[in-house]
């Protein structure tokens, strides 16, 4: 199974462990995580997520005959830019510009110094 060769291979994960090896198939996250079962283990779920191409690093793991489910709990935070994938995004030749309208639809971007301009003719108008 790619699951379990993945954890033993790159991160050695004691698979035969009386203890520890059925827990790599039964995994719960309540909340969210950063680690794999365990911090001991080393095992980030972000590495998880990229690997097996999971959209969110939330997720829980079960057996079902003899296959693995994993079961998602989302796309990431969903609150704003994913800074992982603004720096892909910018790996692939996206300007900051491209990257920000992708994850804030909707928005104008422009030069701060203009907003110091129109301040100022704001308070010279009002008397401010």
């Amino acid at each position: 199974m790619k699951w379990q060769h993945y954890l033993e291979t790159y991160y050695g994960y004691p698979a035969s462990d009386s203890l520890y090896g059925p827990l790599i198939f039964h995994f719960d996250q309540p909340t969210r995580a950063a680690f794999f079962i365990a911090p001991q283990f080393g095992i980030p779920l972000r590495d998880l997520r990229e690997e097996f191409k999971l959209k969110s690093t939330w997720f829980s793991c079960h057996p079902e005959g003899d296959d693995l489910v994993l079961k998602g709990k989302g796309f990431g935070h969903g609150v704003g830019l994913c800074q992982e994938g603004a720096m892909k995004m910018a790996n692939y030749g996206y300007n900051f510009e491209q990257i920000l309208k992708y994850y804030f639809t909707g928005i104008q971007l422009f030069d701060y110094s203009h907003l110091n301009f129109i301040n100022q003719k704001i308070r010279e108008n009002f008397g401010l």
